[in-house]
């Protein structure tokens, strides 16, 4: 494995960042809820515009998928 930091390179396990992040779900009635992603810094307004986003139900467990 390769622990070249450039964009596209493979990382080893030890390279892997361990930053923690928060999931805020907001949940709707009529349609998907929706889960974010993001650092607990990160303020509201950045919280759902720079940060990963997704529908609720297109989450899986982690024992899913092991």
């Amino acid at each position: 494995m390769s622990t070249d930091s450039t964009r596209g390179a493979r990382q080893s396990r030890d390279d892997v960042d361990r930053t923690p992040l928060d999931a805020t779900v907001v949940r709707y009635q009529n349609t998907p809820d929706r889960c974010t992603l993001s650092p607990p810094d990160v303020d509201g307004d950045r919280r759902l515009t720079a940060w990963l986003s997704v529908d609720a139900d297109a989450l899986v467990t982690l024992a899913e998928n092991r």
